[in-house]
């Protein structure tokens, strides 16, 4: 897992860990995951560390409670006992409050059969109910770390070495959590409650979170907008061997920013196209980050304790169960509605309402603030030598489910409509990132299979490294193109084995690109388009304050595209007459991200960068006998291969005849050529004519594919 703590970058006025994007925060569990189950406390930091605000807030006049923060100096070290200084006064120390675990209102687990229409009792429901408690801060310099409590998961032991975990509902207002089971979970739970075997005990964790500042240390390259901090752990030898001949050039690769490195510090001089630069010293600063405090009980009463209850609240004074040690926890379940290719899905025999979910395919995902790519892609070479050791490309990448609020909207309708459901109770939806022992694997890619793949939410953050030029050339174009890589997402757990697709296209990027906005006193709903792309809009699902569910299909068949930082208000009553009297509490969207790649990146003519160089493809109108072009491109210098191909469907629309690609090329240059073969096939893929040419990309930046007949 990259190390959020040492390194830094500021973005925009904020400053953000390198090689995280600010997606969705990820679940404590699914991080920390089997390292830390075992220990009573531990402390770590947290999987997304947020953006934090490098302006000072404005404290309000009538605030009379003074607020401490623990300053944090070496996070390897916590336990429950260790104690702070506060940021705001090194006079005042700070500890962890002492954590009382009870049954909650004098029950800790009951249960209910439930019956079949012959009146035959075919399962069980259950509830674990536990109280929690935070010990109060003892006096004004001794304050208590303010933890507020973000998931909590229920160890239950099948056997002495297989554990499955059960989530938590959590009651902030009652301070209470609630554990609902069904079935074998309604058995285990009831006989690792009242064992007298340790090993066969269950336990609760409680993931506690609390902001805390620490220092770090950061050594930015140059300043550049944004400044890019330097990963020691990926170039420490180069600046080593680079600084002492004083020839290192790095590049960073932002997407949506100019993609042209202008120096604005004093230590970098331009001369001849070659950059020489010095190593800014290292710098320290002072961050404000969130952190994980993880606490463990074990939960085990005496079945005399009268803590155990019917639905009736009848104690149970014998175990009314008969275990079954071979069950499946979860069972695949199908819907015409979600194709197999597409969704698939299995529901849990342990929590009721609790249904796992397996997107199809997953794309490279957009940043939750500014809506840009998650893609960074660093360049570090030794541009006059030819030492080739010296030059390494670094791609970091996140990617996402093809899985939005609008497909889960959907789900929870058609599991109601199929009488999937268990009760009345809310939905729960787990990706495979939430199943701590779920085996990962990328396969069917020779430069994707060797990345170091980091669970984060229902997210996964890739980083490749290369040496080759040619390697890097593939996946830098498949990713600043929008020309695909494909590779197979493996999972494995227990007895589901099940795949996915990942594909790089960045055409194809999940994640939100509207906003929408309720505004219940006016009724009306507020979109607006962040994206730099067009967005079409085809679909609505909004939720009132009862849960009853609305949409309106037909509404946007009408309706007009959306543009980039476009804004529109639709009436309650346009999307349904029946919403004019009531309050709306959430909106889904179903649209169509409308790509622009000249918008989304920024290209720039070939002579931009000694690094990098960009090839315009117009394609020119073709006779009808044309089916499809093929072009086979070749760069001499990293003899880097390039295949594209062009159907007729998108030889009608002028938009998509023309495309760019680009490429990264040595720091020593032998031939400065692209050797290319134009193929034109007729309709039954017969070959109708080839064309072998060659451009020199030192004094043109477009390579044109004439007609047939030119």
């Amino acid at each position: 897992m990259p190390d959020t703590q040492k390194v830094y970058k500021v973005k925009g006025e904020k400053l953000v860990p390198v090689n995280r994007f600010n997606l969705e925060p990820a679940a404590p569990v699914t991080v920390l995951g089997k390292n830390v189950i075992g220990k009573r406390s531990v402390v770590v930091a947290h999987p997304v560390v947020q953006s934090i605000e490098m302006k000072k807030g404005i404290i309000p006049l009538f605030k009379t409670k003074k607020e401490y923060t623990p300053f944090i100096e070496n996070v390897e070290q916590f336990n429950e006992g260790s104690k702070f200084k506060a940021h705001e006064d090194n006079r005042v120390q700070m500890g962890f409050p002492q954590i009382q675990i009870t049954p909650y209102k004098q029950t800790l687990f009951y249960y209910e059969n439930v019956f079949d229409a012959d009146g035959n009792i075919k399962g069980y429901m259950g509830k674990v109910l536990v109280g929690y408690k935070l010990s109060k801060s003892r006096s004004r310099l001794q304050q208590n770390i303010d933890l507020s409590l973000s998931q909590a998961t229920l160890q239950l032991k099948i056997s002495d070495d297989e554990t499955t975990l059960i989530n938590g509902i959590i009651h902030h207002d009652s301070n209470y959590i609630e554990f609902n089971l069904k079935d074998e979970a309604v058995k285990i739970a009831f006989t690792n409650l009242i064992t007298q075997i340790e090993d066969l005990q269950c336990s609760i964790d409680l993931y506690f979170e609390f902001k805390g500042y620490t220092e770090v240390k950061f050594r930015p390259i140059i300043s550049l907008s944004p400044i890019t901090a330097l990963r020691k752990d990926l170039s420490k030898d180069i600046i080593k061997k680079a600084n002492a001949q004083g020839k290192l050039k790095v590049s960073t690769l932002n997407f949506r920013k100019s993609n042209v490195i202008r120096a604005k510090a004093a230590n970098v001089k331009v001369a001849d196209k070659k950059v020489k630069m010095s190593l800014p010293k290292e710098t320290e600063t002072i961050v404000k980050s969130t952190y994980i405090y993880k606490h463990n009980q074990t939960l085990n009463f005496n079945l005399s304790s009268g803590l155990f209850k019917t639905l009736n609240n009848e104690k149970v004074e014998a175990n009314p169960f008969r275990l079954n040690n071979v069950f499946s926890e979860f069972q695949q379940i199908y819907m015409t509605a979600f194709p197999f290719d597409t969704l698939t899905i299995y529901k849990s025999t342990l929590q009721p309402n609790t249904f796992l979910i397996v997107p199809k395919k997953y794309f490279i995902a957009r940043t939750s603030d500014d809506f840009s790519p998650c893609v960074e892609i660093s360049f570090f070479a030794n541009v006059e030598s030819s030492q080739e050791e010296l030059s390494k490309v670094v791609f970091d990448f996140a990617i996402g489910p093809d899985f939005s609020g609008f497909d889960s909207a959907k789900l929870e309708l058609e599991l109601k409509r199929n009488r999937f459901l268990d009760d009345e109770s809310d939905i729960r939806f787990l990706f495979p990132n939430d199943l701590p022992d779920a085996e990962i694997e990328i396969t069917g890619n020779n430069l994707l299979q060797n990345a170091m793949v980091v669970k984060d939410g229902k997210y996964y953050q890739l980083n490749y490294e290369t040496e080759s030029l040619r390697d890097s050339n593939l996946l830098f174009n498949a990713l600043q193109n929008g020309i695909s890589q494909y590779a197979n997402l493996n999972f494995i757990y227990k007895e589901i084995k099940d795949s996915s697709i990942i594909d790089t296209n960045i055409n194809k990027t999940i994640g939100n690109a509207i906003e929408a906005s309720l505004d219940n006193d006016k009724k009306t709903i507020t979109l607006e388009n962040f994206s730099l792309s067009d967005c079409i809009l085809s679909d609505m699902v909004v939720r009132d304050e009862s849960k009853e569910v609305f949409f309106n299909q037909t509404f946007f068949q009408t309706f007009p595209v959306l543009k980039s930082s476009e804004s529109k208000e639709i009436t309650y009553d346009a999307i349904n007459t029946l919403l004019d009297n009531r309050t709306l509490n959430s909106i889904e969207l179903k649209y169509e991200i409308v790509e622009d790649i000249q918008k989304e990146i920024a290209t720039q003519v070939s002579q931009d960068s000694d690094l990098r160089r960009y090839i315009s493809v117009l394609i020119d109108s073709q006779p009808k006998e044309v089916e499809r072009i093929q072009l086979d491109v070749e760069v001499v210098n990293s003899q880097s291969l390039f295949n594209f191909e062009t159907l007729k469907e998108d030889l009608k629309d002028p938009l998509k005849r023309a495309f760019n690609f680009s490429f990264i090329i040595p720091g020593k240059q032998n031939s400065q050529n692209i050797n290319y073969s134009i193929k034109y096939f007729d309709e039954n893929y017969n070959l109708i004519k080839i064309t072998t040419k060659s451009l020199n990309y030192s004094e043109s930046a477009t390579l044109r594919i004439p007609g047939l007949m030119s």
